[in-house]
C-alpha cells in the first residue's frame, strides 16, 4: 500500500484516486494514442481493454496489425457465449479456474488505471495467454463432449444391432 501510495482507511477510495491519476498521466503521454476511459461504464473499459484498437481506431499501420490481433480476440472471445460455457467453468480443474480469476482481476485493475493504446496494447500481451488457456480448455472440453457422445450413439447403435432391432 506504501509503495502504490495509497494512504488512509478507506484502501478502494484510494485506489480510485489512484487509479484516476495514474490514468490522467497516460493519457497525456503520447498524442494521439490516448482513449479517456475515465467516463467510461466498467463493460465498456474492459472492452476497450481487450479489443481495441479496432479497423475504424487505428492510428497507423501498426495500429491495423494491432486490429488484426484484436478481431483474432473477438472471434476467440466469441466462442465463450456459448450454453455449455457455465457448465465447463463448474466441472473445469482448478488451473482453468485460476487463469480465469486472474486473467479477470488483472483486465479489472488495469482497465482503470490504463488509457493509452500503446501501454495497453503492451500490458495486455502479457495477461491475454490466461484467456487463451480459458478458452482453449473449454474447446477442447467441447470437443471431448462431443465426441463423448456420438460415442455413446455408436454403441447404442452396436448394442441394438446385436439384440436384433433396426
Amino acid at each position: 500500500m506504501g509503495f502504490v501510495g495509497i494512504e488512509g482507511e478507506d484502501v478502494f477510495d484510494g485506489f480510485q484516486d489512484r487509479a484516476s491519476l495514474q490514468a490522467y498521466r497516460l493519457s497525456t503521454g503520447n498524442i494521439g494514442s490516448a482513449v479517456d476511459m475515465s467516463s467510461y461504464p466498467l463493460p465498456m473499459k474492459l472492452f476497450t481493454f481487450w479489443f481495441r484498437p479496432l479497423f475504424i481506431d487505428a492510428p497507423n499501420a501498426l495500429g491495423i496489425f494491432v486490429s488484426l490481433e484484436n478481431l483474432l480476440y473477438l472471434v476467440l472471445f466469441a466462442k465463450l457465449f456459448d450454453r455449455s460455457f457455465i457448465r465447463f467453468i463448474i466441472q473445469a480443474p482448478a488451473m482453468v479456474k485460476m487463469s480465469g480469476v486472474v486473467f479477470l482481476s488483472i483486465s479489472f485493475s488495469m482497465s482503470f488505471v490504463m488509457s493509452n493504446l500503446g501501454i495497453i496494447i503492451r500490458q495486455k500481451s502479457m495477461i491475454m495467454y490466461f484467456a487463451f488457456f480459458v478458452i482453449l480448455a473449454f474447446m477442447d472440453w467441447k470437443k471431448t463432449e462431443e465426441m463423448r457422445k456420438k460415442r455413446r450413439r455408436y454403441e447404442e447403435w452396436r448394442r441394438r444391432k446385436a439384440v436384433g432391432e433396426t
